[in-house]
Formats: structure tokens, C-alpha cells, sequence
């Protein structure tokens, strides 16, 4: 059995680390005993305390960094402004602990026990390990005030999926908005390739300018800049991708376009001809030529002092009868906030009973789909668009009661620009 050492011939802070360290491995199967000492300032840097019974010691502003406490009692000590940083606190017994604005960078807590313990200001960051913390309660003011949680305890790992900081973070920058359908498959391929299962979209902020910045979280382990230029590869490649096919799409309506300019001049002559006509003139259309043909043969009643008028596909034109080959399509009159939101909220709703949402990537794909059904329909687009440049974009996310609204307006908002 080991001996306990008698803490009147260990005082710590009048030996050289050298010193202690060297005694210890001399003294292997004795464990010191240093209840309530006083080390305030002490220089313990890279010191070897394990199993040490430092219960109620004054551990204030030493330096412990890349110290040795694993498995050492510390109930009930004070280690306010103590540089932890570094250190080895696996196991060690910490109930009761003051740890005010203790230094605790790439510390490893991992299975020490913090019940009771004062965590005010203390400083962790993303390599501080408290996996396997053993935690009913902490306090986050002096005076054992502001307990948490505030009634009951923790549940077994509950502490450390508050208190842990979260994952490293890649911040995605995209000057110009951001294609859904590019970025989902380019950020599902950087995972596969990686092996970085756990990469996970953190957060979506929308700078205003047009700048979108998706952050991801990805672990410590891996190489971030290497994931980078890796996403940006893909994208980019998905990205000229949707680019070909867009312009492609582009060129078939550019010449849609031409068509309909040279069938509305004839249009023009067809209104000219009709003015110059007496009033309650019949106008007979029919199909004559080869485009598709409408439903129905229709006869339209012509009042000039106020009247309107619609064509299908004709022939000819006579004195009473204009018969001509017209597409006339009545201009998309403006949609007010309301009308915009019910039909955008109409497809949120529609995709999401069909389409899970649970992950980043399920909710992205919902909002790409949705963005594509909007953009691919002429009339819902200038609705939206309308929409936008009359009430702007916070009008049009309250009007819209979707989780999936925020992701949705950040992605379509650059269409006024």
C-alpha cells in the first residue's frame, strides 16, 4: 500500500519543479498529502501532481500549465486565475472547485468530476477536452449564485454539450449568391472524399450586399485548408455546369422573345386596323396555320370606346372580321406581399410533407427545389420580385410561416438586384 507523505516536509512551492519531479519518481509509492496549502502564484509548470491530495489547497494565479493532475483530489480548492492551460486534469476530483477565470486552453477535463464547481469566466476553447465529465451542477457566479441547471442536475453528458466549444469553423464566402444545386452535391462529394461525416453547416449569414457566408463546422483533425480549395474545386465544376445549361435555357427564350416582338408589331397594325373600324365590330378567330391550336373557335365583341382584346392562332383579316396568327399573353399584373407569400409558403409546405428536413443538407435541398420552382415559373418570379422591391425582405419573411423561410429569402433576395 502506498504511504501518505507528511505534508510538513513537502512544501511545494519551496522546491524547483526540477526538484519535485525528480522527488516523485524517487518517492513513487508515497502520495503527498497537501491539504489546504497555500501555493498562491506558485510557478508549477509542468509538474508532476498526480494523485496529489490537494483538497482546500489556495491554488490562486499559479501557473500549472502543462502540469500533471490527473487523478488528483482538488475538492473544495481554489484555482481562481490559475493557468490550467495545457494541463492533464483526466480523472481529477474538482467538486467544489472555484475555477474563476482559470486558463484553460487545450485542457484535458476528460472524466473529472466538477459538481458544485464556480466556472465563472473561465476560459476554454475548441481543443479543451470535456468529454466524459462527471457534472450534477455548476455555478456561474461567485457565492455559489446562478446555478445551472437551474433546478435538478445535469443528465450524464449534458455538461459538456452546454459548456464544450463548438468545432472549428470553415467560413464558405460566396460574392454573389449561392446555387443550391451547385453547393449540395459539391458539399455531399467534400464529405465522401474527406471522410468528414461530421462536416455540418453551423450557420447561413446573409451580409447584404449580395454576400452569403455559410460556416461549417469540421473537426479539429482535419486539414481546412485542403477541405477549402476541395469544396471550391467542386462547386465550381457544378456550378459551369448549371452556368451551360442556364445559358442554353437563356438562348431558347431569347429567341421565344423575338418571336413574340415580331408577332406583337403585327399585333399593333391588327389594333390599328380595328380603330379605324366602326364601333361593335365582331372580330372572328380561327386556326389556320400551323402552330398549336387553341381550345375553341371564339367570337369577341369589339366596343372602341373601351374595350379589350385576346387572340388565339388565325388567318386572314376582312372588313368586319380580323383574322390573324396572334399570341397575346395579358401582362402579369403586380402581386401584392400577401398573394407573393401564400403561393411561396404553398411550396415550402408541399416539399416539406414529401421531403424530410431534419438535416443541414435535407433543408438545403427543400430551399434549392423550392428557389428552382419559383425561377422556373415567370409569373410567381415577378411576384416575388415585386414583392421584394415593394415591402422588402423582413415584410416577406413574417408574412411566411415556414421554419425554412429565413434560408429561402436569403437565397432568392439577390433576383431584385
Amino acid at each position: 500500500t502506498q504511504q501518505q507523505a507528511n505534508n510538513e516536509d513537502l512544501i511545494l512551492d519551496q522546491k524547483p519543479v526540477e526538484a519535485w519531479c525528480e522527488w516523485r519518481v524517487s518517492n513513487n509509492d508515497l502520495v503527498p498529502d497537501l491539504i489546504k496549502i497555500n501555493l498562491t502564484g506558485a510557478n508549477l509548470k509542468g509538474a508532476n501532481l498526480s494523485n496529489v491530495n490537494l483538497t482546500g489547497a489556495n491554488l490562486s494565479q499559479a501557473n500549472l500549465s502543462q502540469a500533471n493532475l490527473s487523478n488528483v483530489n482538488l475538492t473544495g480548492a481554489n484555482l481562481s486565475e490559475a493557468n490550467l492551460s495545457e494541463a492533464n486534469l483526466t480523472q481529477a476530483n474538482l467538486t467544489g472547485a472555484n475555477l474563476t477565470a482559470v486558463q484553460g486552453l487545450n485542457t484535458n477535463f476528460e472524466q473529472a468530476l466538477l459538481t458544485g464547481a464556480c466556472i465563472k469566466d473561465w476560459n476554454i476553447n475548441n481543443a479543451t477536452n470535456l468529454d466524459g465529465i462527471i457534472c450534477a451542477y455548476v455555478y456561474l457566479r461567485d457565492s455559489q449564485q446562478e446555478r445551472r441547471p437551474h433546478s435538478g442536475n445535469f443528465a450524464p453528458g449534458e455538461f459538456s454539450k452546454l459548456f464544450q466549444k463548438a468545432l472549428e469553423t470553415l467560413d464558405l464566402i460566396f460574392l454573389n449568391g449561392v446555387n443550391w444545386q451547385a453547393f449540395i452535391p459539391s458539399f455531399h462529394k467534400v464529405k465522401v472524399e474527406s471522410g468528414a461525416q461530421e462536416l455540418a453547416i453551423q450557420s447561413i449569414e446573409n451580409k447584404g450586399d449580395g454576400t452569403i457566408v455559410i460556416r461549417i463546422n469540421i473537426p479539429r483533425e482535419f486539414n481546412k485548408a485542403e477541405i477549402h480549395n476541395n469544396f471550391i474545386h467542386n462547386y465550381d465544376l457544378s456550378l459551369k455546369i448549371f452556368q451551360e445549361k442556364y445559358l442554353a435555357d437563356l438562348k431558347a427564350k431569347d429567341e421565344q422573345i423575338q418571336i413574340y416582338r415580331h408577332q406583337s408589331a403585327d399585333l399593333k397594325e391588327i389594333i390599328k386596323v380595328m380603330a379605324s373600324k366602326p364601333m361593335n365590330n365582331d372580330i372572328y378567330i380561327t386556326n389556320t396555320v400551323d402552330s398549336p391550336p387553341i381550345s375553341e373557335e371564339r367570337t369577341f365583341n369589339i366596343d372602341q370606346s373601351n374595350y379589350s382584346i385576346g387572340f388565339g392562332d388565325a388567318g386572314t383579316a376582312n372588313d368586319s372580321q380580323i383574322v390573324g396568327t396572334q399570341h397575346y399573353y395579358a401582362p402579369t399584373q403586380k402581386q401584392n406581399l400577401a398573394e407573393a407569400a401564400a403561393e411561396i409558403q404553398q411550396l415550402l409546405n408541399q416539399l416539406s410533407q414529401t421531403k424530410a428536413t431534419t438535416t443541414e443538407i435535407e433543408k438545403l435541398t427543400v430551399v434549392a427545389k423550392v428557389a428552382e420552382q419559383i425561377k422556373s415559373n415567370p409569373t410567381l418570379k415577378a411576384k416575388v420580385i415585386n414583392a421584394l422591391e415593394a415591402e422588402g425582405t423582413e415584410a416577406l419573411k413574417e408574412a411566411i410561416d415556414h421554419p425554412l423561410v429565413n434560408i429561402l429569402i436569403a437565397t432568392i433576395e439577390g433576383w431584385t438586384d
